[in-house]
C-alpha cells in the first residue's frame, strides 16, 4: 500500500497541469474526511515550509494520514524513498518511516519542516484494517498546539 501511495504522488507531480512549483500539495490517506481542513489550509498559507506533518519524538516515524508539502520536497526527497519501502522487513520500512527519513534528509539540505499547524480531526476508515478511525483529537494536545501556533504566527 505504501508503494502504491508513493507512485500516486509521483504521477501527480509529474503529470498534473495544476501543480506548480509554488503549490502546496495536501495529501490525505484514502478513505478519510478531515472536518477542520479549512483551518489547516489557512494556517499552511501563513507559514513557510517544504513539508508539514507530525514526527514521532524519535524522528523515525511520520504521521502520514494528513500532510502538506512542496512539489520539490515530494519529487526530490519523498519519491526517491520509494525504492526503500519494504513492509515485510524487520523493522518494517513503511510509508511512515520512509517519510520521516525523507524529512530528515530535506532538513539536512536546508529545507524547512513544520509540524501540522492544527490538530486535525478525522472521520473515515482505515484502508489497512478496514476499521473506523477513532478520533485522533486530544484536547490537551490541541491546546498545546494552538498555543504554539498562535505564538509562532503572532495571532
Amino acid at each position: 500500500k505504501g508503494y502504491g501511495e508513493m507512485l500516486i504522488i509521483k504521477e501527480a507531480i509529474e503529470k498534473s497541469k495544476t501543480i506548480g512549483p509554488d503549490t502546496i500539495v495536501i495529501k490525505a490517506t484514502g478513505r478519510i474526511f478531515v472536518p477542520n481542513i479549512a483551518v489547516m489550509v489557512d494556517r499552511w498559507r501563513r507559514i513557510d515550509f517544504a513539508v508539514s506533518c507530525d514526527l514521532a519524538p524519535r524522528l523515525d516515524w511520520a504521521d502520514t494520514l494528513v500532510f502538506a508539502a512542496s512539489p520539490t520536497f515530494l519529487q526530490t526527497y519523498l519519491v526517491p524513498e520509494c525504492e526503500f519501502l519494504d513492509e515485510l522487513a524487520e523493522p518494517m520500512l513503511n510509508f511512515e518511516r520512509t517519510m520521516a527519513h525523507a524529512i530528515l534528509k530535506a532538513i539536512n539540505a536546508g529545507m524547512k519542516w513544520s509540524p501540522l499547524p492544527a490538530a486535525f480531526r478525522i472521520d473515515g476508515m482505515s484502508g489497512t484494517y478496514n476499521t473506523p478511525y477513532g478520533s485522533k483529537f486530544s484536547l490537551k494536545r490541541h491546546l498545546a498546539r494552538e498555543w504554539t501556533i498562535r505564538k509562532f504566527l503572532g495571532s
